[in-house]
């Protein structure tokens, strides 16, 4: 039980530092989709 509930933290937490490290990326590209960096 210990071990299934530690396996899904790791998959959520992958998950989630995937999730971010996607965003990062799209908030670096100065493109259009992401007016924060094309409209400083």
């Amino acid at each position: 039980m210990a071990m299934k509930m530690g396996a899904i933290a790791t998959a959520a937490a992958r998950m989630i530092w995937m999730l971010a490290g996607t965003l990062n990326a799209v908030n670096a590209m100065p493109t259009p989709a992401a007016p924060k960096t094309a409209n400083p």
